[in-house]
């Protein structure tokens, strides 16, 4: 079959597949050339069609569809980019890939090593191939998968069977029921109760963001003179709602005027997520697209100043942001809002349902890993041990139990992960396990153990050590010179099976880690402040030895690096920099912490030395008189800081205003607006009664 055959008939069946380009860089790419013609996209360097761009901008590109994609994968295999490009292949089109000889693609030194590597000149030959062995396993025979190659020609070319495959729409324009249902629903959330969020979730392809354009401009069509429809739409960025925009623009009749479009008696504006926050725009209803790649705290934020909303986002994602939005937001909204309702798109729309190129990747880059719930756990019949990359290998099952865990347990898993776990040397995996199954991992980094020279560079601003999280940090940003000859272990995951969370089993993992270890060497973790991960890390007997200055531009929030004392050398040690790190935090409060979470202010603060000395005069006062607060702030901010061990006894309340007001000097209106105080008198009498309760609580001696 000739492949002008195949590409035929594969136009007339709406599936997609994988071309493998295979040879030496210079052959590869004048195929490609010839096969990626003028409509096709190239991701890579150099450029070698009209529509080119590097490859690290591919996400930026998903909502477009294209009939050729072609990825260089010799000048560097990003999982996450490849994956990603695969969802930029329209119906009937082809992915090209682009790659060395099969049999020579392991010992090929693929530029993407150096994201993997440890140190500040790595080699390419310290990373090992397992992740490309993997693939030279399950890439021949596979379906969907087609091959030119410089010696041996085209290879696999099938004839896919023509296919009516595009559904029928109906009079909303819906292909598929469950679209239908999640305009129906979008409706509901706008005209009916409040607070009752809808979530929409699917896979790429399965027409969520044409269903939030259909009803938009349904709902902008219908608006009356009398009940005008302002709706608000926001994204992480303004091209990831293109299909949203021009299903709206067509489904409304409206015009589009900037970022707006405006209908008789409505408009719909997009807004930035920053712009959104800062400038709190009145609006019917908000509609959030691709909701699982903006920060938590901006989701929740929003949720406090909309009361209609609308949540779309990718399910697996290839960004590796969808599993979160179930773990850290989902979870939160179903909790506040009981009435949240959750609709997931599952009809492909975008290519047939037959498409082999979907599950393919789907296979490779393990999107769709899970973990089977252990059984009821009997602590008695724990078993820990390290567990051998090797392993995972020579059983596939195996290594989809270990990534799927590792993608329950975090917000974003991606495909750089799985390379990340399978290639690096200076990644090791412990496992927690009842009767041989898998209970939780550790996922661990070896940093450290600089050379002297490197180390004082470092320590000096003058250099990075790429790869060395811990020491880098300690010494170059907490000021601690002595950091950089240590070894550390530190915890890039911690996972346990959400079907047995709370019942001991982090907290055995950790201690029989704790126990493996070499002697020496220091156990460390470094994450976004979330008031329970805080809570569990310094239950473990973890230090807080490390703040950061501004928000994480993944998760929104402030990132902390903790470490575990192994003896007595190290408890002495990590003692000194909590404390130089703890002095620090009044100051922090007022300047970069100004908006920390007032639950992880809190148990911070708990961790400052308690003051033995009697109440002031002047705060006794302040309890039980009607002086006002701000002449006595001063005084009340020193007080404060040494009740540590009463910070815990006050009602989450009372204990958020005090913080707003006295550690990080929030204006009364600020703090009305949060929805804490309900004027300025309030506040007066809430301050009076929380300190009348610290004054009053006795703590255990």
């Amino acid at each position: 079959m000739s492949f002008a055959a195949a590409q035929h008939a594969l136009t007339l069946s709406g599936e997609r597949r994988l071309l493998l380009i295979t040879g030496d860089a210079d052959w590869c790419r004048q195929q490609a050339r010839q096969l990626c013609d003028a409509d096709g996209l190239w991701l890579g360097e150099p450029a070698i069609t009209p529509h080119a761009v590097p490859v690290t901008r591919a996400r930026q590109l998903l909502g477009q569809s294209w009939p050729r994609v072609c990825y260089d994968g010799r000048a560097g295999l990003h999982p996450d980019m490849l994956a990603a490009a695969g969802g930029l292949v329209q119906a009937g089109g082809i992915l090209l890939l682009l790659l060395p000889t099969l049999a020579d693609w392991p010992t090929f030194a693929d530029p993407d090593y150096r994201r993997y590597l440890p140190g500040m000149d790595p080699e390419a030959e310290q990373c090992a191939p397992h992740f490309i062995s993997r693939w030279q396993r399950l890439l021949p025979g596979a379906a969907g998968v087609w091959q030119l190659d410089q010696c041996c020609g085209w290879q696999g070319l099938d004839h896919p069977s023509p296919q009516d495959w595009w559904p029928a729409a109906d009079a909303w324009g819906c292909r598929s029921p469950s679209q239908h249902d999640a305009i129906a629903a979008i409706w509901r959330c706008a005209q009916g109760h409040r607070h009752r969020p809808v979530v929409i979730t699917a896979d790429r392809g399965r027409g969520k963001s044409t269903a939030l354009g259909i009803a938009a401009g349904a709902l902008l069509r219908q608006a009356t003179s009398g009940q005008r429809q302002r709706i608000l739409l926001t994204a992480p960025a303004r091209h990831s709602v293109q299909t949203v925009w021009q299903q709206a623009l067509v489904s409304s009749g409206g015009e589009q005027r900037g970022d707006a479009i405006h209908c008789a008696h409505g408009v719909l504006q997009f807004y930035s997520p920053e712009r959104l926050l800062a400038e709190q725009p009145p609006g019917e209803l908000l509609l959030i697209d691709e909701a699982a790649a903006l920060p938590v705290p901006q989701l929740l934020a929003l949720c406090q100043h909309y009361s209609r909303i609308v949540f779309a986002t990718t399910r697996h994602g290839y960004e590796g942001s969808g599993q979160g939005f179930a773990l850290r937001v989902l979870q939160r909204l179903q909790t506040q809002y009981p009435a949240t309702r959750t609709i997931e798109l599952t009809t492909p729309l975008r290519w047939a349902a037959s498409d082999p190129l979907e599950p393919l990747l789907s296979r490779l880059f393990l999107l769709d890993a899970s973990c089977p719930p252990p059984p009821a756990l009997q602590p008695g019949r724990w078993s820990t041990r390290w567990q051998p990359v090797a392993e995972l290998l020579a059983d596939e099952m195996a290594l989809r139990e270990v990534y799927g865990l590792l993608r329950l347990a975090h917000y974003q898993t991606s495909g750089s992960d799985l390379r990340l776990l399978l290639d690096s040397p200076s990644i090791s995996l412990f496992r927690l396990e009842q009767d041989g199954q898998l209970i939780g991992l550790c996922l661990l980094n070896a940093e450290g153990g600089l050379r002297q020279e490197l180390a004082s560079a470092v320590w000096a601003g003058r250099r990075r050590a790429r790869g060395h999280l811990l020491p880098q940090t300690l010494m170059a940003h907490a000021g601690h010179r002595e950091a950089g000859g240590d070894r550390y272990q530190r915890i890039l995951r911690i996972a346990v099976h959400p079907a047995v969370q709370g019942q001991g089993a982090g907290r055995a993992l950790l201690a029989a880690l704790h126990d493996a270890l070499p002697a020496q060497t220091w156990l460390g973790v470094a994450f976004a402040l979330d008031t329970r991960l805080l809570r569990f890390w310094l239950q473990a007997g973890f230090a807080l030895v490390r703040l950061g200055q501004g928000a994480d531009s993944a998760s929104g929030e402030v990132s902390a690096i903790l470490l575990l004392a192994r003896d007595a050398d190290q408890r002495q040690q990590v003692a000194s920099w909590q404390q130089a790190c703890l002095a620090e935090l009044p100051l922090l409060l007022l300047t970069s912490l100004h908006t920390l979470s007032a639950e992880v202010a809190v148990q911070l603060l708990s961790r400052l030395p308690p003051s033995r000395s009697p109440t002031p005069a002047r705060i006794l006062a302040l309890a039980d008189s009607q002086h006002p607060l701000e002449p006595a702030l001063p005084a009340l901010h020193r007080w404060l800081l040494g009740q540590a061990d009463r910070w815990l006894s006050l009602p989450a309340a009372s204990s958020a205003l005090l913080i707003r007001r006295v550690m990080q000097n929030w204006s009364w209106e600020a703090i009305s607006q949060a929805g804490l105080i309900q004027g300025y008198k309030d506040g007066q009498r809430q301050i009076r009664q929380a300190i009348g309760q610290l004054i009053a609580y006795q703590p255990v001696e």
